[in-house]
């Protein structure tokens, strides 16, 4: 939108207040008009809708904003969390959104020291999902090299492990101990598998073939 002139912020009047509302609110009605067209009876929960819609434009991939969950880390996200609200974006017809937060969030986490395991399944099904409601194979290939890194890593783990299983690792952010997380191996395995399908849609037969064995129990 039209940027507002700055003698409107130096010295703000009622007219200059009013052309600021009047701007913002244009501007939010056209990017929540750019999405997927939804009708609904009831007004509330019209008003509902959109009132989350916009949250999830604003927040992206932040938890939250203005309080102790914001990310000021220039690598942190909480992944498993911030991954589930973008996924609406995407969802509601918003894929330039949805793919830009996906992005920031593929380099972020809580670091290796907490359940990178689970981050990465999570980052696999995610890379996936956007691909099948967006047919753009974009954002796999372009970020493919970080997506094989897991594989070779997740492949390795369960190697090494006596169990085969995925390594123990920090059950969540605020229980430190290490574990054989339910959530771990399952979100890890949904990972490879939502991978692997994607691949073969993509042509790339081979390499779905590696992230579909690498899912397997052994």
């Amino acid at each position: 939108h039209d940027a507002l002139p700055i003698s409107d912020a130096l010295q703000p009047t009622k007219q200059s207040y009013e052309r600021a509302r009047a701007a913002l609110a244009a501007y939010w009605r056209g990017r929540l008009g750019g999405g997927a067209t939804i009708d609904i009876p009831e007004a509330y929960a019209a008003k509902a809708m959109r009132g989350t819609m916009l949250q999830n434009l604003v927040m992206g991939w932040q938890q939250a904003i203005g309080n102790g969950y914001e990310a000021t880390d220039s690598s942190f996200a909480f992944v498993p969390e911030v991954s589930t609200s973008v996924a609406p974006l995407g969802e509601f017809g918003y894929a330039d959104s949805y793919r830009k937060n996906l992005q920031e969030i593929l380099r972020r986490g809580q670091g290796d020291g907490t359940f990178p395991n689970w981050e990465k399944g999570i980052k696999l099904q995610s890379a996936a999902h956007y691909y099948f409601l967006t047919n753009d194979a974009s954002y796999i290939r372009d970020n493919l090299d970080t997506f094989t890194g897991y594989l070779s890593d997740f492949s390795a783990q369960r190697a090494k492990d006596p169990n085969g299983l995925l390594a123990k690792q920090q059950y969540g952010s605020d229980i430190p101990e290490a574990v054989y997380g339910v959530h771990h191996q399952a979100d890890g395995w949904r990972g490879m598998q939502d991978f692997a399908i994607a691949l073969r849609l993509l042509g790339e037969s081979a390499l779905a073939q590696q992230f579909g064995r690498s899912g397997e129990r052994r």
